[in-house]
């Protein structure tokens, strides 16, 4: 192991990360922790195991409003061999402390670069209306990003997603066409269940 396998095995878990970066952050705070209170020891992973779940909660709620309600089981699998093993974060501790908070640092502003790129997509919503919305642009704001990618099901408001796709033309049109193939539904259901 060294400073660029370990640097390497940062960047992935922050590349794989759902948008909060909750691990990248839970990992920040570990090391934030070794270097300031100095009450830890890296290499014996029960020392920090949970303490460090309550630090990212903290400063996630302090960020982003809110925590992570993932199980136990998927937040411990940042300890896990394929992502940030004590053995990984031992390294990330040594640059870390030798470099006054970088790899801290790094975490944070990566977490940055990450709610910027949210922000753009807020910014596309609160620009366009409903007859200048593209659905397509504004789901590849986030498609090109992995962990932005895997998170579009659980942040990116759905309301926006089913209202864009149900005011545009062409699925306004297969839908008027599914609804006379259907068996039973009068032509006007959908007038009558909007007027109710």
């Amino acid at each position: 192991m060294n400073e660029t396998t370990a640097k390497e095995s940062l960047d992935s878990l922050i590349k794989k990360a759902r948008v909060h970066l909750y691990k990248p952050i839970q990992i920040a705070e570990i090391l934030h922790r070794d270097r300031t209170v100095g009450d830890i020891s890296i290499s014996d992973l029960e020392t920090y195991r949970n303490a460090s779940k309550r630090w990212r909660n903290e400063i996630c709620l302090r960020f982003l409003g809110r925590i992570s309600t993932s199980s136990a089981r998927y937040q411990d699998d940042v300890f896990n061999e394929n992502a940030i093993s004590p053995d990984v974060l031992k390294h990330l501790a040594n640059i870390n402390n030798q470099k006054n908070g970088i790899v801290e640092a790094y975490i944070y502003r990566r977490f940055l670069q990450r709610m910027s790129q949210m922000s753009t997509g807020l910014i596309y919503v609160d620009e366009h209306n409903e007859n200048a919305f593209e659905l397509q642009k504004f789901l590849d704001l986030f498609w090109h990003e992995p962990g932005l990618k895997r998170s579009i099901g659980y942040h990116v408001p759905s309301k926006v997603i089913v209202y864009a796709w149900v005011n545009d033309e062409d699925t306004k049109q297969r839908l008027r066409k599914q609804r006379r193939c259907l068996p039973g539904v009068p032509q006007d259901a959908g007038k009558r269940a909007s007027a109710r």
